[in-house]
């Protein structure tokens, strides 16, 4: 029903990709999970060209009543003996997603050459975020980096709560997938909007 992006050279992968699937309160809807390690990524489509990794199974209905409606599966069966773990979280999407959307122009300050990206996170319970936004990688240009704009539905991004908390990372990118963590920010859609253009 769904697959995620590629992340590629990372041991300990977050994907961004959101897989939307409806919730039947009144019936059992098990999901299988398997992952791959992508060997072709212009060939993503036939698994047989990429290791696997493993899999697992789940009831979605243990998933969204689960502490915050997240679980933890082993991977198993994969060609390695160890295959990890897997965080599968849910989120609900309410009536009005969608209807309203955040725009964002992002120019980060950073004593780097580069390149570095950033992710945006959703608050999720106390020391808990989803990543819901992986930028593009940029080089310096002149003093700053300066990133595509972006939108982001207020209800994916924050609940449609101006005061729920936004955490933002940037990272020095790294080809060996060990990017390095440069600076962080804690802000709310409701600070980004008295803002006025100022830095965080």
């Amino acid at each position: 029903i769904g697959e995620t992006e590629v992340v590629p050279d990372n041991l300990n992968p977050h994907w961004i990709t959101f897989i939307d699937v409806d919730y039947l309160f009144e019936q059992q809807q098990e999901f299988m999970v398997e992952v791959y390690d992508a060997d072709d990524a212009t060939n993503l489509l036939d698994l047989s060209k990429h290791d696997f990794v493993g899999s697992n199974k789940f009831y979605l209905g243990k998933l969204v009543s689960s502490i915050s409606q997240e679980i933890e599966l082993k991977l198993e069966g994969g060609q390695k003996r160890k295959g990890g773990t897997l965080k599968v979280m849910a989120t609900e999407q309410k009536p009005d997603f969608g209807k309203y959307m955040a725009m964002f122009a992002v120019e980060i300050s950073a004593d780097k050459s580069g390149p570095i990206f950033f992710t945006v996170n959703k608050f999720r319970s106390p020391g808990k975020y989803t990543p819901v936004y992986k930028s593009e990688c940029k080089q310096k240009t002149r003093r700053t980096f300066e990133f595509n704009k972006l939108g982001l539905d207020t209800d994916t991004l924050c609940d449609n709560d101006d005061d729920q908390e936004i955490f933002i990372q940037v990272y020095n990118y790294q080809s060996s997938g060990n990017h390095q963590k440069i600076s962080q920010a804690y802000t709310s859609l409701g600070q980004l909007k008295q803002s006025n253009g100022q830095p965080l």
